[in-house]
């Protein structure tokens, strides 16, 4: 029995010796440099999605107004559609041949609705802030796409003895 006990210590121990040689290892390293480039690179995008969301235009929409919905039918119709009305601030409800206009002429629509005066600086303005929007559209799926091959690297690179004795890190690879 004591033998047992003095080689289940050596075991330990020796994991132990291997633990601390792997998590200051180069392989190890490497990987723990990845992933706080990753992280970097994801606050410095969610920094330029804020300093977006703050810049200005010059461009306001036209308040006319609330509205509310009222049914003085006659016949107690029952409208369903009028339940699923969005009301926000993003939504502006119009007619049908305002939306059909507004499809075949998007541009006139928008400097109509939002106030852009249509000289070259402000539409060069407009045009940079919706190329910024555009920039951080696409630094987010190329951060979903790296942060998939940093998951899929890394479960091929943690050696097997450690994933299967440290739980937080068999979550984070699977």
């Amino acid at each position: 029995m004591q033998e047992f006990i003095i080689v289940v210590v050596a075991i330990l121990i020796a994991h132990q010796i291997y633990l601390f040689a792997y998590f200051g290892g180069k392989k190890f390293l490497s990987i723990k440099h990845r992933i706080e480039k990753f992280t970097s690179d994801c606050n410095a995008l969610n920094e330029h999605i804020e300093e977006l969301k703050s810049s200005y235009l010059g461009v306001a929409s036209r308040d006319y107004g609330a509205a509310r919905l009222s049914d003085a039918s006659s016949y107690k119709m029952k409208r369903r559609k009028w339940a699923e009305e969005t009301r926000n601030h993003r939504t502006h409800n119009c007619s049908s041949t305002v939306v059909k206009n507004a499809s075949n002429q998007p541009f006139k629509y928008l400097c109509k609705y939002f106030n852009i005066d249509q000289t070259e600086e402000s539409l060069s303005k407009f045009e940079e802030v919706l190329n910024d929007f555009s920039a951080a559209e696409q630094g987010k799926v190329l951060l979903r796409a790296e942060r998939e091959s940093i998951i899929s690297s890394v479960s091929g690179q943690i050696p097997f003895v450690i994933r299967m004795f440290r739980e937080d890190i068999g979550d984070v690879v699977e």
